[in-house]
Formats: C-alpha cells, structure tokens, sequence
C-alpha cells in the first residue's frame, strides 16, 4: 500500500510540475510577443517624430 502511494504521490508532481513548466512557457512567449509590439509601436512613433521634425526644417 505505502509503494502505491508513493507511485501516485510521484506521478502527482510530475504532472504539477509539468503543468508550471507549461505555464511559465506559455508566459514567456506572451512577454516576447508584447516586447515585440512595443518596439514596433516604438519605433513607428520614432519614424514619426524624424518625419515632423524633416518637415519644420
């Protein structure tokens, strides 16, 4: 009886933890798609400003 639990205890914690690591990769491919688009949206304001600027001169 003590085998079976400690078999079920194990395979319990191998799929919690595999459900964080989930977790924690589908996190960080949110972080890098958010990074992504704020250099975009960063850069297209940057390109603005030059073209303002271009034009008052």
């Amino acid at each position: 009886m003590k085998i079976e639990m400690i078999i079920g205890l194990s395979l319990f914690a191998v799929l919690v933890l595999s459900l964080i690591q989930l977790l924690i990769l589908l996190r960080s491919k949110k972080v890098k798609q958010q990074r992504i688009k704020a250099l975009a949206e960063y850069k297209a304001r940057r390109e603005e400003v030059e073209l303002k600027a271009r034009r008052q001169l």
